[in-house]
């Protein structure tokens, strides 16, 4: 009888992985800034620069599985996998939404612009999907280039900007003035107030409605960070979903940000104590941790 021998995956050091990654925002931080979009004064991370680190990290970012929905957009799915031996290490959904005039024709500040063909709308759906599972997998590489730019990816971002955007939206679902009788409005969106920090954001649903980001515990804001993205509904996505992502971005960048600098000091730590113990190389810090495991 034939016997199967598994070896346990070898995991590196949690101060390697930091190296790692410190490497990795140096060499990239060029391409990721040449080809960075600026909108309303914020700097966004396109797929080109996504691309550039997941390739650096030995990883190959792709999308498969487009699908057309109907009534609500097209949908594609994002994948990083690592070269070296396939494993695919991160996932996530781009969606182009028929909500969104500048793919699907729709009036913008009094101007009509038409449908873009479909190879392009199913080519957006694709990118926009590259872009975010690379943000899954290395939104700490960008925090770590300490250029300013946020991990929301470019692609994701309306021309006007969020805030406006949301604005452009309300003015858009406003009645006509000599429209009679008065339209039933119930359905139509309503402007959502963007908070100035993302401690403050109020999740609108669920068990935890009504409650702040900033009052969750680590575990729970940690699964909204990395799991929850918004869905569509008759076609488009709401304002308050929109608000709520980019609030998690931002979370996210902060909560990326304090483990960089605690893996820095950690790493650090091992480094004096391995000088004082007299060896050559730094115990490695964490690789066997389970305080580190959130939950």
């Amino acid at each position: 009888m034939t016997q199967l021998v598994t070896q346990p995956i070898q995991l590196p050091a949690t101060a390697e992985l930091y190296r790692q990654a410190t490497d990795v925002a140096g060499v990239c931080k060029e391409i990721v800034l040449k080809t960075a979009m600026e909108i309303q004064g914020r700097s966004y991370v396109k797929v080109e620069g996504w691309q550039s680190i997941a390739t650096a990290h030995g990883c190959t970012a792709s999308a498969r599985d487009v699908d057309v929905i109907p009534g609500e957009g097209v949908r594609a799915i994002g994948e990083i996998r690592r070269m070296s031996d396939g494993i695919v290490i991160a996932t996530a959904e781009g969606f182009v939404g028929e909500d969104e005039p500048t793919w699907f024709g729709g009036e913008v500040r009094g101007k009509t612009l038409p449908k873009r063909p479909l190879y392009a709308i199913r080519a957006m759906a694709q990118t926009r999907a590259i872009s975010r599972a690379c943000r899954t997998a290395f939104a700490h590489v960008v925090v770590l280039m300490n250029a300013n730019l946020s991990t929301t990816p470019a692609e994701e971002v309306p021309a006007e900007g969020f805030q406006d955007a949301h604005n452009s939206t309300q003015e858009r679902s406003k009645p006509a003035k000599d429209t009679k009788p008065t339209p039933d409005l119930s359905d139509a969106p309503k402007a959502v107030a963007v908070p100035a920090n993302w401690q403050d954001c109020e999740i609108h649903f669920g068990k935890n409605k009504g409650k702040k980001l900033g009052d969750l515990d680590q575990r729970s804001l940690s699964w909204y960070v990395s799991e929850w993205q918004p869905k569509p509904y008759k076609g488009r996505i709401a304002d308050a979903d929109s608000v709520l992502r980019e609030m998690l971005d931002k979370a996210g960048d902060e909560m990326t940000e304090a483990a960089a600098k605690k893996q820095a000091e950690y790493a650090q730590a091992a480094n004096q104590a391995a000088q004082r113990r007299g060896e050559a190389q730094p115990v490695p810090v964490g690789a066997d941790d389970d305080d580190n495991i959130p939950f």
